[in-house]
């Protein structure tokens, strides 16, 4: 249920933050929105440091990004970072991969032990 939860969040608020930066957005956003912050729920289980979490939750959304844009963004009317630092094919930058790093390292945290039995206790219960 979690994971459904992040899905609607990722689909709705993805779309909503492109939207607030760039004045407009498209379908396939919430797409990636849909599938990039259950990604990010499940970076945050990695038993390593909290700057390789979100390593892995920026790699993940950059491929993620690029994916979409190959099937998508082909005639880059969507976005085009073409002209952008370290750009594949127009479709991802390095710019919006260090983004994706800062937004990442905000949202892989693990909370503390104390937290955590106590959301172990409560799914229990329902």
């Amino acid at each position: 249920m979690k994971t459904v939860f992040a899905a609607l969040l990722g689909g709705i608020g993805y779309p909503m933050l492109e939207i607030l930066y760039r004045g407009r957005t498209h379908k396939s956003m919430a797409l990636a929105g849909a599938l990039a912050l259950p990604y990010l729920r499940w970076c945050a289980c990695f038993p390593v440091s909290r700057p390789l979490r979100a390593l892995a939750g920026a790699l993940g959304i950059t491929a993620l990004e690029a994916m979409i844009g190959v099937r998508c963004n082909r005639d880059h009317r969507i976005w085009d970072y073409r002209n952008s630092f370290g750009n594949w094919q127009g479709q991802v930058c390095v710019t919006y991969g260090v983004l994706w790093y800062a937004l990442a390292f905000l949202l892989v945290f693990r909370p503390g032990k104390a937290f955590a039995e106590k959301m172990k206790k409560s799914e229990k219960k329902g």
